[in-house]
């Protein structure tokens, strides 16, 4: 069942957020800093951000979170008016390659079309490539911005993709 998150919600976020970036990412960046994400850190931004209106989407699997997708409008600094974004989309591992990821995307994908935006931007961390992959199967191609993020120990290095939208 895909639903609207509350504040309710964030513990669980928390949780699945981190699960998910160890699990997706476990190849991809140190494990000393997957192991140092915290999910009560991570439940505390996500009441926040949800205090100021942003917009998430659940993903319950009975009474289990399987997945979230965040989105609005486009924060990049070269960002016009009409442009959102997919700011998340994530997964508990073993909700991978079922469909379930798909079905949200396309309900967080219409959801932005609706609210006027012509372009969707998204940002994934170099090397991803099942999530690649998963992008441009649903159109995504990318745009040539890159963003590089200095984590301490290592740097994160993150390929914007777009698509443009269908009139609503």
């Amino acid at each position: 069942m895909i639903r609207k998150a509350t504040t309710d919600d964030c513990e669980d976020l928390g949780r699945v957020h981190v699960l998910s970036w160890q699990q997706a990412y476990a190849d991809l960046l140190p494990a000393s800093y997957l192991d140092s994400l915290n999910p009560i850190e991570r439940a505390k931004n996500w009441s926040e951000a949800l205090d100021a209106g942003a917009n998430v989407l659940l993903d319950v699997d009975g009474s289990t979170l399987a997945g979230f997708a965040a989105f609005g409008e486009c924060r990049d600094d070269d960002a016009r008016l009409d442009w959102g974004e997919l700011a998340a989309i994530y997964y508990l591992e073993s909700y991978w390659g079922n469909g379930r990821a798909q079905h949200l995307f396309q309900v967080a994908k219409t959801s932005l079309e609706a609210s006027g935006f012509a372009r969707i931007t998204l940002w994934v961390l170099e090397g991803n490539d099942r999530a690649i992959k998963f992008y441009r199967k649903n159109g995504f191609e990318f745009d040539g911005k890159t963003q590089t993020e200095d984590r301490g120990d290592f740097q994160m290095t993150e390929l914007r993709m777009a698509i443009v939208c269908s009139p609503a």
